[in-house]
């Protein structure tokens, strides 16, 4: 995960001193919880709002093991007849 701030900031004392040098181990972060692979907010912010257009065919959230979805676009169930 990359801490923008930190990198302007130190792209912008190389800059100002070109013998001023940084790598990525000066500016890198852990990655959040809610970025990570398998998290319930799919890679998106929590703090952010997502929007999701509406389409004709449903978008699916969840699949069984077998790859059946089981819960729809907005993160609910879908029943026996869906």
């Amino acid at each position: 995960w990359i801490d923008y701030d930190k990198f302007h900031r130190l792209a912008a004392k190389n800059a100002e001193d070109p013998t001023f040098t940084f790598g990525v181990e000066d500016y890198v972060e852990d990655t959040p919880e809610w970025a990570l692979f398998g998290a319930e907010e799919e890679g998106f912010d929590p703090t952010d709002t997502r929007h999701r257009k509406k389409k004709k065919h449903p978008k699916y959230t969840k699949f069984d093991t077998e790859g059946i979805p089981t819960h729809d676009d907005e993160r609910k169930p879908l029943s026996e007849e869906d």
